[in-house]
């Protein structure tokens, strides 16, 4: 009785603390969360939060595929998770974490609630959320936080069900409008949908129970009418927004049977049941996504599920779970038995989501709250006693079994080889030691509960959490490295979203192509990563795209390579009908033929003296000044979609469709101001609806609990006050600290720059701005980060004859290879101060430190680097060597660095250089890997074009690689550049700086 007392208390703050043991690389910031977490889930919140902070509302994602309707993913806009999560704290890895462990920390909570409602046994309950909350879903699926969410109100959603069909009334109702509510809006579909199917049976199985009472029936019914009435009126704006995409997202339509079909729960996943940590092993013999092959939910939840159904039914409705977990199991296992074909083909919204693997998530559930429903420690006799050693020892035999078949397969046992970290050894285990591992782990844990079902029987129910508890945390540790954390430092991570320009920068008008996935990804994303220096781009991975976009990049590939030449915005003269794809020019535009004959007898000419510029910039709106001499079809490479109109000098203009699924208008000639512009003032009014009704619900909650609970109005009243007085000031220090970091040290530059007027210091300034911003004495201005005028900038610097220069950058801080070219000009510091993503630095000209490895092919220069002495030519004027690259050469200048006691804290390493191209631009890359004998532990390659601003003349460049794993005496370092497309070019003075520190 005191230990029911205690944990009835107490049981909450034990699952908290569960949770954050469980996941204690996530919690404490030692690991970072990986796959869709950082590449897709990330990105949609971090842009999120980032329109919310400037007052905008989402509607417009545009640094993805041409631009996409943010709202129209019916999970992200109308989530409250997001508008509070936002507001609090902004959005980025490290607060998403949280967010994670937060859910995984409800659905412990929530379960534990469930099975309360039915008067389970308190350490029983615990144990079984213990199980819940670590279970293979929250573990093999965490890098899908939709799932996640949809998994920790999955237990909520049914309880509330159960306690409206059981006496349906008003605060019943309330409840379950609220919850399901937030399932609608914060849940994966696929789940919701399922979840609802459960919830159908539910609804039969007691409409059954009260048949014979007439007015029971008419009053559950009538409930039920008053509660589908509530959730469409709170969800219309989901409606809304389904209906606005649907004509330009096919997939909203309807999946095809083979998306619907992809990763299922393999046959072989059933291991999981037993061995979770096998299925990290061998994707092969899984035959799934590794995400999808993880179904536990503990050793001994399976062990008391079998035990429960050896007994009698004590509650009917277990039954329902049991039957929905079984039912739910075959349709996880997709195209390996016909139950999800027949769904997708007969059932409604059975086609709407892919992932048969989610339903293991129902399973799951079903399975446990079945053990909860049907067993109570008190009943466990002596006979009982007997049948559940009984399922104990079963379950011992099979695992010693396949423990023995296992061991007798091994060679070798790598968890053993202690010259490996443990997360290597983790890492690299095979099936069958994994097998053996958690097979030996499982037996201890086994015979544990023997010993206190013989001999401390009174002892039952606290010991019974304490070994679902050591299972949970072991079995979450053990697959956590695989499906949950990579090798990623969150706090890194975390400096580098700091680092990137906040609000919406005027975006350069250089070829939209540049803007890919690829030149954007680092060490942090690899997918989607444009979102987060806030580049426009054809390029990225989400759950939908446009018709059109598919049309275009599916049927005319051709089209699309021309369209990636062109900036956000251009001219075009060349406008012709769809079916006219002959001899595409690099501004070709194909229209609609209704469009084709407004544009008729109209002369589109373009001339060299044609400019644009855009001045305003945000993702709903953009400003721009234009200026032609002709008629122009002005492109706007933002993909066509309901709510775009545009405005020329303040009338409105038809919006064409260009290119499949581009926008254009017809530009007349002389200087006019063009806006285009997102609106939908629909979504906005449902979207107040559904939170006002959100708030209804959840305030009339709040009454009832108060009206219900004399003793305990005052918690209630602060609780309720509390929130909202910590949601004001939370999001108050939030506003106020973005706001200061988009101008961080604007006003102490703007006062250095003041004092160096009028000396001989040239000034130059790189500020992200959503609007043209001048800065006083500013003698060069214009937006700088890794990719964006880099070669501008090292055009500057050549031609820079001041002895000193004063960098400075505001919103937007410059990489380590822009500073390590700068300071290859300037490499005498005066006077530096960085903060966040702001800084100044004055330097001037001085000598830089030679190193040994540098070259500068003269004749009498000692060689380091293995070189080709016939590709060293001599410059006819200033008498110089140089080296040589043929379009036949496509590897060469190649540098061997052997680490040893003397320089393996190595840290950073930078190879500067001077590359020449005499007559086209061409695609050269410098290579720097690192070898550890037959292995090559890192591989890094990195475009050095990206430098060359002219051919014929010389252009410096700089790569940087960050070494962030330590080296051993003996790896060896390889530099040399490569010739990727076959070109003719030069190349001088190589140098290498090895740095021990940052």
């Amino acid at each position: 009785m005191k230990t029911d007392q205690f944990i009835r208390k107490y049981g909450s703050i034990l699952l908290f603390v569960v949770c954050i043991v469980a996941f204690w690389q996530v919690a404490f910031l030692q690991k970072g969360m990986k796959w869709d977490f950082v590449d897709a889930y990330l990105p949609a919140r971090y842009f999120f939060s980032e329109a919310v902070l400037n007052n905008i509302f989402p509607f417009w994602n545009p640094y993805l595929l041409y631009g996409v309707p943010f709202y129209a993913d019916l999970v992200s806009v109308f989530n409250p998770e997001f508008w509070i999560v936002a507001n609090m704290f902004g959005y980025s890895n490290i607060t998403l974490q949280y967010v994670f462990l937060a859910y995984v920390f409800l659905a412990g909570v929530n379960f534990r609630y469930f099975l309360q409602r039915f008067k389970v046994d308190e350490s029983l309950a615990l144990s079984l959320a213990i199980a819940f909350m670590l279970s293979g879903f929250t573990v093999g699926n965490a890098q899908h936080i939709g799932f996640i969410a949809g998994y920790a109100l999955l237990p909520l959603v049914v309880a509330a069900y159960v306690l409206f069909a059981r006496q349906p009334e008003t605060k019943s109702l309330l409840r379950l409008a609220l919850v399901f509510l937030l399932m609608v809006f914060a849940s994966y579909p696929g789940i919701t949908i399922i979840i609802s199917y459960l919830l159908l049976c539910l609804f039969f199985f007691y409409l059954v129970l009260s048949i014979k009472r007439k007015e029971r029936v008419k009053r559950f019914l009538v409930y039920h009418l008053i509660l589908a009435g509530i959730v469409i009126v709170g969800s219309f704006v989901l409606l809304l927004a389904y209906s606005q995409a649907h004509p330009y997202l096919s997939r909203y339509s309807g999946l095809t049977l083979e998306a619907v079909l992809r990763h299922p729960f393999s046959l072989h996943s059933f291991w999981s049941f037993l061995f979770p940590y096998s299925t990290t092993t061998d994707v092969a013999f899984f035959n799934t996504d590794p995400s999808m092959s993880n179904a536990y939910f503990g050793l001994f939840g399976l062990t008391l599920l079998v035990y429960a159904l050896t007994g009698k039914i004590k509650q009917k409705v277990g039954v329902i779970f049991l039957l929905f977990a079984v039912f739910s199991l075959l349709n996880a296992l997709g195209s390996q038995f016909f139950l999800r074909e027949f769904l997708y083909d007969h059932f409604p919204s059975m086609n709407m989501f892919k992932y048969p693997s989610i339903f293991r998530a129902l399973s799951i559930f079903g399975f446990l709250a079945y053990a909860g429903l049907n067993l109570k420690f008190d009943d466990i006799t002596s006979a009982n006693r007997k049948k559940l050693l009984t399922v104990n020892g079963m379950l011992a035999i099979i695992i010693l079994f396949v423990v023995v078949r296992s061991a007798a397969r091994l060679e070798a046992f790598v968890f053993f080889d202690f010259e490996l970290s443990l997360i290597d050894r983790l890492q690299k285990t095979t099936i069958n030691e994994a097998f053996v591992l958690q097979g030996i782990l499982h037996l201890l844990l086994l015979g544990c509960f023997v010993v206190v079902l013989v001999f401390k029987q009174k002892y039952l129910p606290v010991a019974i959490v304490f070994l679902f508890v050591f299972d949970g945390i072991l079995s979450t540790q053990l697959n956590l490295h695989y499906t949950v954390v990579g090798d990623v430092d969150p706090v890194k991570f975390k400096t580098y979203l700091d680092s990137k320009p906040k609000g919406f920068p005027i975006p350069e008008l250089h070829p939209i192509g540049e803007n890919s996935d690829k030149n954007a990804s680092g060490t942090f994303s690899w997918r989607n990563n444009n979102v987060f220096p806030k580049r426009p781009t054809f390029d990225g991975l989400v759950s939908f795209k446009t018709d059109g976009y598919s049309t275009l990049s599916d049927d005319f590939p051709k089209l699309l390579d021309v369209m990636k030449k062109q900036p956000l915005f251009f001219f075009s003269d060349d406008v012709r009908v769809y079916e006219d794809t002959a001899n595409i020019g690099q501004k070709t535009v194909l229209v609609e033929p209704s469009d084709l004959h407004m544009i008729n007898g109209k002369t589109l000419q373009h001339h060299q003296t044609d400019r644009l510029e855009i001045t305003s910039f945000s993702p709903n709106k953009v400003v721009l000044q234009t200026e032609t001499q002709s008629e122009q079809l002005l492109v706007f490479q933002q993909n066509y979609f309901s709510g775009w109109k545009v405005k020329i000098d303040g009338k409105e203009q038809k919006v064409v469709r260009a290119n499949y699924t581009l926008m254009g208008t017809l530009i007349p000639a002389g200087e006019h101001i063009v806006q285009f512009r997102y609106s939908n003032r629909l979504i906005v009014v449902f979207f107040v609806v559904s939170m006002l009704v959100l708030m209804v619900l959840a305030s009339l909650l709040i009454y009832f609990h108060w009206k219900e609970h004399l003793k305990n109005r005052q918690i209630i009243l602060w609780l309720a006050f509390g929130f909202m007085l910590l949601f004001v000031v939370f999001s108050g220090i939030n506003r106020w600290r973005y706001q200061k970091s988009k101008s961080k040290l604007l006003p102490e530059i703007t006062q250095e720059f003041e004092a160096l007027k009028n000396t001989d210091v040239t000034t130059f300034l790189s500020y992200a701005s959503g609007t043209q911003v001048e800065v006083p004495n500013t003698g060069h201005q214009f937006f700088l980060d890794e990719n964006m005028n880099v070669a501008t900038f090292g055009k500057l610097l050549a031609e820079t004859h001041t002895p000193q220069f004063a960098l400075a950058w505001v919103n937007g801080a410059i990489s380590i290879e822009v500073k390590e070219l700068f300071t290859s000009y300037f490499p005498e510091v005066v006077k530096e101060r960085i903060s966040g993503n702001s800084g100044f630095i004055l330097a001037r000209e001085g000598e830089d430190k030679m190193s040994e490895f540098d070259e500068d092919f003269e004749q009498e220069t000692k060689r380091v680097w293995e070189i080709d002495r016939s590709r060293i030519k001599t410059d006819s004027i200033t008498a110089n060597g140089y080296y040589t690259f043929m379009p036949s050469q496509r590897w060469g200048a190649v540098l061997n660095i052997n680490i040893d006691e003397t320089n393996s804290d190595l840290q950073k390493i930078t190879v500067l250089g001077d590359i020449r191209f005499p007559e086209v631009f061409s695609e050269v890359n410098m290579v720097i890997t690192i070898s550890r004998g037959k292995e090559q532990k890192e591989y890094y390659t990195r475009e050095i074009s990206d430098f060359t601003y002219e051919t014929g003349v010389w252009s410096r460049f700089a790569v940087v690689k960050m070494v962030d794993f330590n080296l051993h005496s003996g790896d060896v370092i390889h530099i040399y550049l490569w010739n990727r497309t076959e070109a003719r070019f030069d190349v001088d003075n190589l140098k290498v700086k090895m740095y021990n520190g940052n």
